[in-house]
């Protein structure tokens, strides 16, 4: 939550100084509007994380969901602002890869995956459906990247690529996590003997 905040205030940061030295082919407003859903819903989830902290304790559960719920309306967020800043040629496709690293190192492998899965399907979506419904554009690309989207194959070259990236971070992020988290249970059980091994010293 509180990174989201920080995220928020850096892509204001960069995103205002893009516009001022490159003057991109997109009209800010809509991304702004996004910028500032992310940080209604980020109050609202900071509301909620405060309220079931307490509960989430006892429930590892409970805490995995919100962080499914977290990274799932980051992804959106995401999603929506690559559409409004240039489609397949956004470089917020390439921020898809923050959540997903995230994800790796807060959820189980399996759900870890399952967002990068959803990831994925964004990323096509957003390249393909822009690709084949020229209309859905909401912003004016360069000509030689116009160009470049309106050819299939590079096209799926760069959603390829991009996918292959998401999945890879997803993999490298939940195995390092994974060995990570084996190596602290292995202390906590070599923790464990210790303290038994001291406490029967104690009775000689």
């Amino acid at each position: 939550v509180r990174m989201r905040w920080r995220s928020a205030g850096l892509v204001l940061v960069l995103g205002g100084a893009g516009w001022v030295a490159l003057r991109p082919h997109f009209d800010p407003t809509a991304a702004l509007v996004i910028v500032g859903l992310v940080a209604v819903y980020n109050a609202v989830l900071t509301v909620v994380l405060h309220r079931i902290s307490r509960r989430a304790r006892r429930s590892r559960s409970l805490m995995e969901v919100f962080t499914n719920v977290q990274i799932a309306l980051d992804l959106l967020a995401l999603a929506a602002l690559a559409h409004v800043t240039g489609g397949g040629g956004s470089v917020f496709l390439l921020f898809f890869l923050f959540p997903i690293i995230a994800a790796g190192e807060m959820l189980i492998p399996a759900q870890s995956f399952s967002q990068a899965a959803f990831a994925v399907g964004l990323v096509q979506a957003i390249c393909w459906l822009e690709f084949a419904f020229p209309g859905l554009r909401v912003h004016a690309l360069p000509e030689a990247w116009e160009q470049w989207m309106s050819d299939g194959r590079l096209v799926g070259l760069l959603s390829a690529t991009i996918s292959f990236q998401i999945i890879a971070a997803a993999f490298l992020s939940s195995t390092l996590a994974g060995r990570l988290r084996r190596r602290e249970r292995e202390l906590e059980a070599a923790c464990g003997r210790l303290a038994k091994a001291d406490e029967l010293k104690s009775f000689f």
